[in-house]
């Protein structure tokens, strides 16, 4: 990078991203801590769904930054989350964690354990995962369906949630009950990030890592099949039964191998007695080996609202 990066990016219209130590200094050496920076405002950005400063004009954002103002945190954003890009972005170089410690943070919020203590009438955060096996949704007499309108709206919100991804042309990739955050009652779809990341081995990662009941059955068939918002949508079957079981999929099987080969040869989970007839066509329509029998994300949501 040379001496004019700095006036380069700006020109370039790219200012918010940028170390404000590069601004008063055109000879100023960018840093891996200067790189931290930018990905704290990525992180904010995938927190508000907008460009950083969009109101103001691009040398406006260099002197606001210059100044030590930063965008403000999205309201239901993670205390966590947000502590971590407010560190990234530090004026202080040497306050700012390493990629080691964001990957850390990141990894810690995705798969962060719930407090033991939760109630069901209080679900304050965590993980959708981690309140299934606490039992917590179970809790709701979800069999009967006689009282499920907190399950409801998690539901509702992860589709919502899963929409605005799709209605922006954004593909998660990587969907799965690990990666939904309950905080405050509203189900919240972290792990794009890392998603977007995604290289070709993503899919033996995903399997060793344990999640090949939410992987797409046409990436077994292809391991260079391109994930898209059909894939999303399968996943989002197979929370959807999840969460009607209260249960992980497929709990009983040995290793994540055997669940791929399984669901490469077409099994999926048993419904659970009980579950309405409508809820049960759905996850399996979404579900479908076929992608293009799976509904668009609008539809699924629709069928949720009637439900």
């Amino acid at each position: 990078m040379s001496n004019t990066s700095s006036s380069d990016s700006i020109l370039k219209g790219m200012p918010a991203f940028l170390d404000p130590q590069s601004f008063m200094n055109n000879k100023f050496s960018f840093t891996t801590k200067s790189d931290i920076y930018s990905f704290g405002v990525v992180l904010w950005e995938i927190s508000s769904g907008r460009k950083p400063f969009a109101s103001l004009k691009k040398y406006a954002i260099a002197i606001s930054i210059h100044r030590g103002e930063r965008e403000k945190p999205i309201e239901g954003t993670p205390f966590e989350y947000k502590e971590l890009y407010i560190q990234c972005w530090d004026e202080d170089p040497k306050k700012r964690p390493t990629i080691e410690q964001v990957f850390n943070s990141l990894d810690q919020l995705i798969y962060k354990p719930m407090d033991s203590h939760m109630t069901t009438e209080n679900p304050s955060g965590g993980l959708l995962e981690n309140i299934i096996s606490e039992k917590i949704i179970h809790f709701y007499d979800y069999n009967q369906f006689s009282n499920h309108l907190k399950i409801s709206e998690e539901r509702l919100g992860i589709a919502k949630g899963l929409k605005y991804l799709h209605d922006n042309g954004i593909v998660h990739r990587g969907l799965h009950s690990k990666n939904i955050l309950i905080s405050g009652g509203r189900a919240l779809i972290a792990g794009l990030g890392i998603s977007e990341l995604m290289n070709d081995t993503s899919l033996s990662i995903s399997v060793a890592r344990g999640m090949p009941e939410y992987i797409d059955p046409q990436c077994f068939k292809d391991n260079a099949y391109p994930r898209d918002m059909k894939s999303d949508i399968y996943s989002f079957g197979v929370i959807l039964w999840e969460i009607s079981s209260g249960h992980p999929p497929f709990q009983s099987f040995e290793n994540g191998y055997a669940i791929a080969i399984h669901v490469f040869d077409g099994g999926r989970e048993e419904p659970v007695e009980g579950t309405p007839a409508k809820y049960e066509q759905l996850y399996k329509q979404c579900w479908d080996n076929d992608p293009r029998v799976r509904p668009d994300i609008m539809l699924v949501l629709e069928w949720l609202n009637v439900i």
